[in-house]
C-alpha cells in the first residue's frame, strides 16, 4: 500500500487537503475511500493519466468530483488538488503547475 501525502506549497497551503475539508462529511468519506482504494493498488478503472506525470481519480458521486495526484517513487501517492467537473480543465492545469514546481525544488 502506498502512503498518501498532501502537496504542501511554499506558503503552507495544502490545496488537496483544503478542498477535501470543504466537502461535507459524507462526501469527504466517499472521496477518501476512492483515494485509499487507489493507494492500495485498486480503482484502476477510475484513474486516467493526464500527461506530465499527473493522474486523475474520477469519483462517481456528487457533482463529478476529481482528485489529481502524482506518484513520488513507488510508495507515495501525492495529492495535488481536488475539484469537480465544472472546473476540471483549470484544475488539471493547476495540478500540472503544482507538480512542475514541486519537482523543480
Amino acid at each position: 500500500m502506498r502512503k498518501v501525502e498532501y502537496l504542501r506549497l511554499p506558503n503552507g497551503h495544502e490545496p488537496a487537503r483544503e478542498w477535501l475539508m470543504e466537502l461535507d462529511l459524507v462526501m469527504r468519506q466517499k472521496v477518501r475511500a476512492y483515494i485509499d482504494r487507489v493507494a492500495a493498488g485498486g480503482g484502476k478503472k477510475n484513474i486516467r493519466a493526464l500527461g506530465d506525470s499527473i493522474f486523475e481519480i474520477k469519483v462517481k458521486f456528487g457533482s463529478g468530483y476529481r482528485v489529481y495526484f502524482a506518484e513520488e517513487g513507488k510508495m507515495i501517492l501525492l495529492l495535488l488538488l481536488g475539484g469537480d467537473k465544472s472546473t476540471q480543465q483549470r484544475d488539471i492545469e493547476k495540478a500540472k503547475t503544482y507538480w512542475r514546481e514541486h519537482v523543480s525544488k
